[in-house]
């Protein structure tokens, strides 16, 4: 009886015990799951709080101008500035795009929970700046450029929809070389042609039409900033001779006035003087940091000096080759190696003179297009949730719009 009894009692207190550990554990479970809401029902909450406040800066204006921050965001990417200048020229009125656009999202998001990208979408990505040496002997390599430059800017812009601006500078005395170009000019707007200034960038009258570096120099000095600030720039210079002319440096001379001729022997031309090579080579070394200083790369193309011009004759019609003309060759080649390896570019062997297009046309195409953004707000944390919202600013090109990347944390 008492052993029956034992049995119930323990069964009974098993019951109970199971029970309480089954209350418990719901418990537990229901527990987790509030908590879960709780957190599901946060996230919601502070993902819509994110959503609201990047609409609210897709709606509000800015006061002076009327425009939308979407607009000013879409002007800074494709002027590539933000401080920007609306109205007449004697109403101008200036909106520092940055700061404003920090002060409203410090409303939204208080200060250090937000950052923004603002990326470029300038009219033109690469600006292409050619430099020729106009000496009687580069006609081929110039008539091959006016031959295929319409090609080539056809092909770039159908097979990589580039915005390649063009610009052919001529060196002083290259008027008849430009004035081939003038059809090519009228009928694309992405191509000008130019003559340098000699008196301008201080060139010698003597050496004015091959003096490739410092004319290059000179360009950069001036024009840069109408080439943008994060846009690629690549300059291509066109020549057969060292710098200047390869007069006392590199070529050989036979008489002071026999220059782009022939020697009639080797043994009868004058050699090089080592402080023209001197000065040739600070020449180089000054283009290369003021390219560098803004990020502009310099290819160089390689023509053969090995040939006389057409007005020009040798006084010997039997030589086998053009000892005066040939040995600049070494030298020519020192100098252009030394320009595009001091700016990241190379130099190409153009020899054949229907190579230089298809150097320009591959040098086009290889270039990359800097991604650098305007930044603003703080520095995106590694440990926190990242809330990311992508805008699309339009721009005054039809159809291109500014990639601008909000992200907010808290």
């Amino acid at each position: 009886m008492k052993k029956g009894q034992t049995i119930e009692i323990l069964g009974f207190l098993a019951l109970v015990v199971i029970a309480i550990v089954s209350i418990l554990a719901l418990g537990l479970v229901t527990s987790g799951q509030k908590a879960d809401v709780r957190q599901i029902t946060h996230e919601y909450s502070e993902e819509k709080y994110f959503k609201a406040g990047a609409n609210t800066l897709n709606t509000i204006t800015e006061p002076k101008t009327g425009k939308t921050f979407i607009e000013l965001m879409g002007l800074v990417g494709f002027f590539e500035k933000d401080i920007l200048e609306f109205g007449e020229t004697n109403d101008i009125v200036t909106v520092d795009v940055s700061e404003e656009l920090t002060t409203k999202l410090n409303m939204i998001y208080n200060e250090g929970h937000w950052h923004l990208d603002i990326y470029h979408e300038p009219a033109y990505q690469i600006y292409v700046i050619m430099l020729l040496d106009v000496s009687p002997s580069m006609k081929e390599e110039i008539y091959n450029i006016k031959d295929n430059i319409q090609h080539i800017m056809d092909d770039v812009k159908t097979t990589t929809n580039r915005r390649v601006a063009y610009k052919l500078y001529f060196l002083p005395g290259g008027e008849f070389y430009r004035n081939q170009f003038n059809l090519i000019v009228q009928n694309n707007p992405n191509f000008k042609t130019y003559i340098v200034d000699s008196a301008a960038c201080g060139l010698v009258p003597k050496t004015k039409s091959e003096a490739w570096a410092k004319g290059m120099k000179c360009l950069i000095e001036d024009k840069s900033e109408e080439w943008g600030t994060v846009t690629a720039k690549v300059g291509i210079i066109l020549s057969d001779e060292p710098p200047s002319g390869c007069e006392g440096c590199g070529c050989r001379h036979y008489l002071d006035y026999a220059y782009e001729a022939c020697c009639p022997s080797e043994d009868g031309c004058e050699f090089e003087k080592d402080s023209v090579c001197d000065d040739k080579t600070d020449d180089i070394n000054t283009l290369i940091t003021t390219a560098n200083n803004i990020n502009m790369n310099i290819f160089t193309l390689k023509a053969t000096p090995c040939k006389l011009p057409d007005n020009r004759n040798c006084q010997d019609t039997n030589l086998p080759e053009i000892p005066y003309t040939c040995s600049g060759k070494v030298r020519l080649a020192h100098f252009m190696d030394m320009l595009s390896t001091g700016t990241n570019a190379k130099m190409f062997n153009v020899d054949d003179s229907n190579e230089v297009s298809k150097a320009i046309k591959e040098i086009v195409l290889s270039q990359p297009i800097p991604d650098i953004p305007f930044e603003l707000g703080s520095n995106v944390p590694v440990n926190k949730r990242i809330r990311t919202y992508v805008i699309p600013a339009p721009t005054p090109i039809p159809g291109t719009y500014v990639r601008t990347i909000l992200k907010q944390w808290n």
